[in-house]
């Protein structure tokens, strides 16, 4: 859902850009550089935006695949006070 978010503001700041440059051209009365601060601020965010959907995409690809995984993993018991006769009934993985 973020990611989508970020691709939507992106599309956004890209109709910003658009504006500024429609205004620009068919507007007499445009201040000194507003048009050039704009586009630079559009062109800015557009890409910050871009680069946060794809962080987000990925962060979320990774937290899926730890999901599926044990938080960690015992490979083999040096000194325990309990001993366990059966290797079935350990809660360990080798």
């Amino acid at each position: 859902m973020v990611s989508t978010l970020g691709l939507v503001v992106s599309g956004v700041n890209l109709l910003y850009a658009l504006y500024a440059i429609g205004n620009y051209l068919f507007n007499q009365r445009v201040s000194e550089g507003w048009t050039t601060l704009s586009l630079e601020m559009a062109v800015m965010f557009f890409f910050l935006f871009l680069m946060l959907s794809v962080i987000c995409e990925y962060l979320g690809r990774v937290l899926e695949e730890t999901r599926a995984q044990p938080a960690y993993h015992i490979m083999e018991e040096l000194s325990s006070t309990v001993l366990v006769a059966d290797a079935t009934r350990r809660n360990v993985q080798k």
